[in-house]
This record gives C-alpha cells, structure tokens and sequence, in this order.
C-alpha cells in the first residue's frame, strides 16, 4: 500500500509549521490502522508512506479506515488548506532487506496506482479485488486498463466506492478522462457513400463479435472500419484499437505486431499470443485487423485466441481472405 499527500509541496511552501502538524496526524492515523489491519510500515519518507500487509483484506481495510478518519478531519479544513491523501493497492513480488525497506514490482505498481487515485480515494488492482473476493464489504468501482508508465502491461484497476454515490461518481468521471481509450488513427477526408454499408457493420456488431469486411484491394475497407469503429466507440469503454499489418512481412510477427499497439511485452515462459491475450482479459473494446489477407493464418490463429480467451473483445478485420473460423460473419464489400 502506498499513499502520499495531495499537493505537499504546495502546502509545506503556504504554511510550514501547520503542514507538518497535519503531516504527523496523518501518519498516525495510517500507522495506527495499518498496525490494527495486520501490516507495518516500511518506509517513511517525507510525505509518502508504504506499508506491507499480510492480507490483501487486510491494506484495503487500512486504506478506506485511513480515509474515512483523514477526510473527517480535513472537512472543517480552509480548501486551500485541506490535507488529504491518494492511496494505491496491488499485490506483487517484494524484496525485503534488513533495514526492513522494500523493493519490487509490487511497490512500484502500487505508486503508479496511488497518482491515478482521485484526492481522498483508494485505487486498487484486479488483483486486489480478486483476493477481496466476491463477498467482501467493498464496492470496487471497474475503472477499465490504464497504461501505466514504466509498465509493460496496462493495469486493470478499480476504485474503492465509499459513502456518498455523488463524490464517487465524481471521481469516477475524473479518473476516467485519464485513461487511454484507443489508438484509431486520424483520417484526412469524410466517408462518403457508406452510409448503408456502416449501418450493415453496426447491425453485424451486436451480433457477432467477429465481422470480416471482405473483397478486393482498393475498396475502402480500411476507411469503413476506422469511421464504423469511431461510430460505435461509446459501446467499448475500453477502446477501439487498430493495429495494422500491412507492413508485416511474415505470419510470425503478427501477435508481435499487434501486441505492440497495447504496449504488452512478451512474459516469461509464455507465447507473444498468450501475454497479449492475458493482457486483453477482462477488456472491452474493438479490435481493428486491417489488411490480413497476406497473413491470414496468423491473423485467423490471432483472433480465434482473443475470441475464445477474451469474452469481451470484438473484432473487426479487413481482408481479401476470409479468415474462415468459428463464429466469423462476413459483410462483402462493393465497389
């Protein structure tokens, strides 16, 4: 667990003397629940403070405690002058030296997930609600992937729901402008002339999550699926994702290829499909195939994966072969 003071720096330049005094408050209330909740403190330095836990139940109920007391205290506090605090939560390996400091992709996930959290929140990992588990006191608020600097995989997260819908409903909205939605590129030109066929696409969408615009080269399929992609867009929180393969010159560097358009990297002792396929669970979006015909095996063995592993993904490939698996409807396309 992770927290730090929102706008320290800022405090500590107004009035040095009361920062401190809220400072040292803050850190016994977060002391003090951590030590109840089963965890310690492991390091104190300036205005960020990591503990480790036992549980995972253990630093959400922390976390939360830690708020609720914190931002009851700060509620009679001047605007400018409110100290309140974001916290981060994720489960991972740690190195723990004898000075009792740790290191690790746990602590480092933790503060990437701590400078999302909206001032008085708690952010937390999928895996962190997972451990919760499906009958834990906690509202865990979906907040879809972000990609997190310095990580290779976008991160699932949620948002802890405490009392009061409106202010979580707030920070909802304010987490959510920060989150990547997509990679669509940018076209220079309007479609014209395409309306029936967008409207054909559309209709095809919301019964199978596998459309295959198909015929000739030069049609326009290219453009047909970016606009289609950018008119259904509000029904994949998650995104719509292009990923071209026009360039790729052979049927092994097609999960490379598109992979790298959701910045995931291969995982140890597993395939590049299967890391890209871990990294898309859970996600909701639009995938955008453009140009398989020259890779089609791949590109068939690629979506046939994410469609059976990721029950949430669509895919929308353009081709002049058919990519001939399961569940494949075809919307041909004219001159």
């Amino acid at each position: 667990m992770v927290a730090d003071v929102v706008g320290y720096t800022q405090l500590m330049s107004d009035d040095p003397k009361s920062t401190v005094e809220s400072l040292s408050i803050v850190r016994k209330i977060v002391q003090t629940e951590t030590v109840e909740h089963g965890g310690y403190i492991a390091d104190l330095s300036g205005d960020c403070i990591l503990a480790v836990f036992d549980t995972t139940l253990g630093a959400v109920c922390a976390a939360t405690a830690s708020q609720i007391a914190i931002n009851k205290i700060s509620d009679t506090d001047p605007e400018n002058r409110k100290m309140q605090i974001r916290i981060g939560i994720h489960i991972g390996q740690i190195l723990e030296q004898p000075d009792a400091t740790v290191y690790g992709d746990g602590v480092n996930i933790a503060a990437r997930l701590e400078r999302l959290a909206p001032p008085g929140a708690v952010i937390v990992s999928e895996e962190v609600r997972q451990a919760c588990g499906d009958n834990s006191p906690f509202q865990f608020l979906d907040q879809g992937y972000y990609e997190v600097k310095n990580i290779s995989r976008p991160v699932h997260v949620h948002l802890i729901g405490q009392e009061g819908g409106a202010k979580a409903l707030a920070m909802t909205q304010r987490l959510a402008r920060t989150a990547t939605k997509g990679s669509l590129p940018e076209r220079a030109n309007d479609l014209i002339g395409r309306e029936s066929e967008l409207g054909a696409l559309k209709s095809h969408l919301q019964s199978s999550r596998l459309v295959t615009l198909f015929g000739t080269g030069g049609l326009g399929k290219t453009s047909l699926s970016i606009e289609a992609g950018r008119l259904v867009s509000a029904n994949y929180p998650d995104g719509v994702w292009f990923a071209d393969l026009a360039a790729v010159s052979n049927e092994s560097a097609v999960a490379l290829a598109t992979a790298g358009v959701f910045g995931v990297t291969q995982q140890a002792d597993k395939s590049m499909l299967d890391s890209l396929c871990d990294a898309l669970v859970g996600r909701q979006i639009l995938l955008i195939l453009d140009n398989c015909e020259h890779v089609i095996q791949a590109a068939a063995t690629l979506a046939d994966s994410i469609l059976s592993k990721c029950p949430k993904v669509s895919i929308v490939a353009t081709s002049r072969e058919l990519l001939s698996i399961s569940g494949e409807q075809v919307m041909y396309v004219k001159p």
